[in-house]
């Protein structure tokens, strides 16, 4: 009688540890891949909007742009200090960075961006690439070029490498504080352009992920009912063997 106990204690005790380990295996399978936030530094000669989206430009999410006009604020011209953007992006999305001129000489843009994780992103040659947008450029005063202008200008782009003027540092710009000195100046791709430029990564950002909380609960509910289910019929089955006994 002993041995028959023995036998059905660990038979549940089996079954309780194999509902807990499947339960492990789905929370793991159940996942959902979270928004990451990035912190943006950049600035440009003349003018710039920052955006976020998927590949083919699904998504497109505007952030934020430098001051209208030539001159800085604060600052003495409108590249002379960056801008700070913080925000979140979406799993395996590029940055966009739309850039135009005011149809004079030396125009480009630098930035440092953090991703998630504490990897550095700088503007330079192997991590970003560039098209000539089809769309007018806004010129001092004009606002950024519209989301339902740029989507369809970055679904049908062929994307090009782009071009470095120079280091932080390099003149006329000096060093614009805030950015890494590694980080390079990429040239506007044809100065006294008509047109605009938009920029982005080649790499798209990495998220980490987690358990989905709903699928979490619904899981855990159902394992914690099983295996209270499993322990009930363990109770009585004892109390039938005790009887018979």
């Amino acid at each position: 009688m002993t041995s028959l106990f023995t036998n059905r204690s660990n038979s549940a005790k089996r079954g309780l540890t194999g509902t807990l380990l499947t339960l492990g295996l789905l929370l793991a399978g159940g996942s959902q891949a979270l928004a990451g936030t990035i912190k943006a530094t950049l600035t440009a000669d003349n003018h710039y909007g920052l955006y976020h989206a998927q590949e083919n430009g699904s998504g497109l999410t505007f952030v934020g742009r430098n001051e209208f006009g030539p001159t800085g604020n604060p600052g003495g011209l409108n590249w002379s200090l960056p801008e700070t953007w913080t925000f979140d992006i979406n799993p395996a999305d590029y940055l966009y960075v739309v850039v135009w001129d005011d149809a004079a000489v030396a125009e480009s843009w630098i930035g440092e961006f953090e991703l998630p994780g504490g990897v550095s992103l700088l503007s330079d040659t192997t991590n970003w690439e560039y098209i000539i947008a089809s769309g007018q450029n806004p010129g001092d005063y004009g606002n950024v070029p519209q989301l339902t202008e740029l989507v369809p200008e970055i679904a049908n782009a062929n994307w090009t490498a782009t071009r470095a003027v120079g280091p932080n540092g390099t003149s006329p710009w000096g060093v614009i504080p805030g950015i890494s000195t590694s980080a390079q100046f990429l040239n506007v791709s044809n100065p006294r352009s008509a047109n605009y430029t938009i920029f982005r990564t080649k790499a798209a950002v990495e998220v980490e992920s987690v358990p989905e909380p709903s699928a979490a609960l619904t899981l855990l509910a159902f394992g914690a009912s099983g295996a209270g289910s499993l322990l009930k019929r363990k109770q009585q089955q004892k109390a039938m063997n005790f009887s018979r006994s």
